[in-house]
């Protein structure tokens, strides 16, 4: 197919000329730009029931525009590879459908939408700044969080085809690092984890803003993050150094007397360091040396070229010294001194209760159903401070979705909400949204006793009409059987039967069509 064709059928706005013009530009095959043309296309066209869906989400533009700058600044070589009958290609040898290698700006691929996409999104920069005190969990929470970006955005062309809502667990089989995210999501909002990807300042510490929100969902996140990433032998070697760095740096401020000299020590060092540096700044002619005796060490390329350069250099290694000299008092303060001792208990008896020398699937699952534990509870304690009509609809939604959401348990794939050990916990949360969704006339009160009433209400929101404003229901009664026809506007979706609890108390005519949403 033409480019011009293809480009036709896309309803880009400012990005039209944007994708035309990097196009042109690049050196690939014209498979390859058709394929990326397609891809574009795809989005465009699933992206509103992407947002409707799933709610809180970048706007499509932003996103659009990002993938744009990826593929103008981040890919200079993208290769397709057809799949062999005998599984001899490349990518198939390495079991995967799409290789990356940032720094040389290459993606070889498999030659559809679903992979060259998920590809671009891996090349994208995510950054996920981890504060150096969570050093034992870095990597751990990195690798899922990067994964988890790129489940959550591959969704819109993997779920969504622009008039159907249909899951399907990715074929990389990393269902859990997604729900992971979108755990994160839900709780935390997009716009948090979106300013964390871009975020490569030290300012700001986002897991310290998860552990104010709920110290157990804290725990729960570092466990699952841990386990799914020390499978890896190497990542398992590496926890457990840090694991022995944090006991020798317990053992070293537990000993008052041996720490204090130690401090007074070092300060006295910082100290005069600070001084020297000091002097330097206050005199040229000291610059001067300092300049000529650096450039002795330092290669042709890496030589300081102007004194300015040098004060700068300086001034910056005069704030580590401050920062350092900064952190000693801190740490001398009494609450200080207790609260670092017990945050380093914590991350070790984290790992240690863990045992991360037995890592198998079932262990895994078992931290899921925790952390959705956690999550649940956090979700539960929301409803009650919800106030605004747009807001119980957003939670309506969201709650939806997230049970909608596949991860796979041993050899099955199952939803979130066919999960026996979460089943009390969802059918409590989403009786108390309905409940609140109906004092606050955003449903209507079908019938008068609230347990019969949510048994018929839930059957409607469990539905995947993508648009819910767009459910239209329609009541016949039998004598022991209750039957709901689902429609989304005119077009019947499904019929679901419930037993016939209560003969009286509808607040709705039978045989006749009602919104679900008021």
């Amino acid at each position: 197919m033409k480019k011009k064709n293809i480009l036709s059928k896309i309803n880009f706005k400012d990005y039209n000329n944007e994708v035309e013009e990097i196009l042109e530009k690049k050196d690939f095959s014209s498979n390859v730009k058709n394929l990326l043309l397609s891809m574009f296309y795809k989005i465009e066209v699933a992206y509103k029931d992407y947002m409707v869906t799933k709610r809180d989400v970048t706007e499509k533009d932003g996103f659009i525009e990002s993938i744009i700058h990826t593929i103008r600044e981040d890919c200079e070589v993208i290769e397709l590879v057809e799949p062999k009958e005998d599984h001899s290609d490349l990518l198939a040898q390495k079991n995967v459908y799409f290789i990356v290698e940032a720094k040389n700006k290459k993606i070889i691929s498999y030659a559809n939408e679903q992979s060259l996409f998920h590809a671009i999104l891996r090349m994208s920069k995510k950054y996920f700044y981890i504060d150096k005190q969570y050093k034992i969990f870095e990597q751990s929470f990195r690798n899922i969080l990067n994964s988890g970006y790129e489940l959550d955005k591959k969704e819109i062309i993997t779920n969504f085809d622009g008039w159907s809502w249909n899951n399907r667990i990715d074929v990389t089989k990393n269902s859990i690092h997604k729900l992971i995210y979108q755990n994160l999501r839900f709780l935390f909002g997009n716009t948090f984890l979106y300013e964390w990807k871009r975020d490569r300042r030290v300012e700001n510490d986002y897991i310290d803003k998860i552990k104010k929100i709920s110290n157990d969902i804290f725990v729960q996140f570092c466990n699952l993050c841990l386990l799914l990433n020390c499978k890896d032998e190497n990542e398992n070697k590496n926890v457990k150094k840090h694991l022995k760095d944090l006991k020798i740096e317990l053992k070293r401020l537990e000993n008052k007397n041996e720490l204090l000299q130690e401090i007074y020590e070092e300060k006295k060092k910082l100290k005069d360091k600070i001084k020297t540096i000091d002097k330097l700044l206050s005199d040229k002619e000291l610059l001067k040396e300092e300049l000529h005796s650096r450039n002795q060490k330092l290669p042709d390329d890496l030589k300081i070229i102007a004194i300015s350069s040098l004060e700068d250099i300086i001034e910056d290694e005069r704030k580590q010294l401050l920062d350092k000299l900064q952190e000693y008092n801190k740490l001398l303060e009494p609450k200080n001194y207790v609260k670092k001792v017990n945050e380093l208990k914590e991350k070790i008896n984290i790992v240690e209760d863990l045992d991360i020398n037995k890592i198998d699937d079932k262990k895994v699952f078992e931290h899921v159903i925790k952390l959705q534990k956690s999550f649940l509870n956090c979700v539960k304690y929301s409803i009650d401070k919800i106030e605004a009509k747009k807001d119980i609809i957003e939670l309506i939604y969201k709650f939806r979705y997230y049970k909608f959401l596949l991860i796979e348990k041993e050899d099955n794939v199952i939803f979130i909400k066919d999960i026996t050990e979460l089943q009390e916990q969802l059918t409590e949360i989403e009786k108390l949204i309905i409940t609140k969704a109906c004092k606050m006339k955003v449903l209507p009160i079908i019938n008068e006793d609230i347990e019969f009433n949510y048994k018929i209400i839930s059957k409607m929101i469990n539905t995947k009409i993508i648009d819910m404003d767009n459910i239209v229901f329609l009541l016949e009664k039998d004598i022991n059987e209750l039957k709901i026809n689902i429609y989304d506007k005119e077009i019947i979706e499904e019929v679901q039967k419930i037993h016939l609890e209560k003969q009286d108390g509808y607040n709705v005519k039978f045989n006749k069509k009602n919104k679900l949403f008021i």
